[in-house]
């Protein structure tokens, strides 16, 4: 791997997107839109008729896959997008970094820490670009909302939500229901939106269960964080929230005041009361979260063109990977973890 060769990347960026599913309709859609950064190049699927249907869709007259390897040794290609589901990520990312192709990974990174940081590592030999898309930090709510906590002054508290209801969105059998649960595919947006806002975790205490669902994970998931700045949080991540198809929420209270998203963003300053901050509401019509791929997608396309590191560059989603892998480690050995014991291992 050491002293793979990436190739120098010139816009538009030529672009591999590997995975047809529903992630890759609307990281395509993003690409749609950034037509001087990137190019579409070539897509990936084992189902035909899929990746039919998503050239179709986006007028795309590409080259077609099945093969991930294959894809990543086109020359037409400077990066890949994966949109795999969570146990096929490592693998398509160490194909990309053996090729030389920066790389975009759908959230979370990897199945596990381990994994996470063989990735890393991968990207790093290769001198690949290597980012999660942690979409959630370019929600425009949440752009905004770092903006707020920064008048809150010394932070004390922050509490995370998210909650969905599983068998609205997939029906039994997909792969959803058959990896490590509602804590690794949806918590890791809310723990790393409270990296985002608050900073890191030095230790959790987390209980799981699956309690309504039949599945190998957890539908919910419960965690206890103390962050390096001293402030204390909490996580509850679940897939049993009956009839919600998608509910997120944040709570940040600080020495000066406090801010929230529940229902709208707003702030409050010392004594005067809860005031409402407009921002895009990019969560109503057929592309739900349409701001936030587009501005992910825009900065991995950017720091590419520019050689910088992106925000969520996969040495800093190490971070949260293992916060996550901290709170598995407490709910089976019922004490609390320290972040840096998981990092050490």
């Amino acid at each position: 791997m050491k002293g793979a060769i990436v190739r120098t990347a010139h816009c538009p960026i030529g672009v591999g997107v590997i995975g047809a599913g529903n992630i890759a309709r609307a990281h395509l859609n993003a690409y749609s839109q950034l037509p001087t950064l990137a190019k579409v190049t070539a897509l990936c699927d084992v189902d035909r008729e899929a990746a039919r249907a998503r050239m179709a869709e986006f007028s795309l007259d590409v080259a077609w896959f099945t093969d991930v390897e294959a894809l990543c040794g086109s020359e037409e290609i400077d990066a890949v997008d994966i949109c795999l589901p969570i146990k096929a990520h490592v693998q398509a990312i160490l194909a990309g970094a053996r090729a030389g192709k920066h790389v975009l990974v759908e959230k979370p990174m990897t199945l596990n820490l381990d994994e996470a940081k063989t990735a890393v590592k991968a990207a790093k030999d290769s001198g690949a670009t290597l980012m999660v898309a942690q979409d959630q930090r370019f929600r425009p709510k949440h752009v905004k909302m770092k903006e707020l906590v920064a008048r809150l002054g010394e932070i004390v508290c922050a509490r995370a939500d998210i909650n969905q209801d599983l068998t609205t969105i997939w029906p039994a059998g997909h792969w959803h229901y058959e990896h490590r649960g509602a804590l690794l595919a949806i918590g890791v947006h809310m723990l790393d939106l409270l990296r985002f806002l608050v900073g890191d975790v030095r230790e959790v205490s987390c209980f799981e269960r699956t309690r309504l669902i039949k599945m190998r994970g957890n539908d919910i998931a419960v965690a206890a964080l103390e962050f390096e700045c001293g402030a204390l949080g909490t996580l509850v991540s679940t897939w049993a929230s009956k009839g919600s198809p998608w509910h997120d929420s944040l709570i940040i209270q600080g020495s000066r005041g406090a801010c929230h998203t529940v229902g709208g963003l707003f702030i409050k300053e010392g004594n005067a009361p809860f005031a409402r901050v407009e921002v895009e509401d990019d969560t109503k019509g057929e592309w739900r979260f349409r701001s936030s791929y587009r501005e992910e997608i825009r900065h991995f396309l950017e720091c590419i063109r520019d050689g910088k590191t992106p925000m969520t560059s996969g040495e800093d989603n190490l971070k949260t990977m293992a916060a996550i892998e901290a709170m598995f480690l407490s709910s089976k050995e019922r004490r609390a973890v320290s972040v840096g014991e998981m990092v050490e291992r």
